[in-house]
């Protein structure tokens, strides 16, 4: 989750992780470093329950090569009630290289 091969640099995306404890953590790491300077660029906009996102801050969701139909409906379906206009894409695998290709889902 926190790394990511060379293989894929191209992708150039992003990864949020949000960590309930994130304002523990903060302050734990203030207090034994004394530094809240190096902290300021951690900071999350959250409610402690749900990490909040700006609404052109989900472009895309790719969906697994063995994810089945009616999740991918669903999720998509669940997507298109909040304020996100992502693109959808579904993968599978190549029949002549080792790779997956991915497709737009509609």
């Amino acid at each position: 989750m926190l790394s990511k091969s060379k293989t894929w640099e191209y992708e150039n995306e992003y990864r949020s992780i949000f960590n309930p404890n994130h304002e523990r953590d903060i302050k734990s790491h203030i207090e034994l470093t004394q530094n809240i300077d190096l902290l300021k660029g951690l900071e999350l906009k959250h409610d402690c329950e749900c990490l909040s996102l700006e609404e052109d801050e989900i472009t895309d969701i790719y969906f697994g090569v063995n994810m089945p139909d009616e999740h991918k409906k669903e999720i998509k379906r669940q997507v298109k009630k909040g304020p996100f206009t992502p693109e959808f894409w579904t993968a599978s695998i190549s029949d002549k290289d080792y790779k997956m290709l991915f497709h737009r889902y509609k």
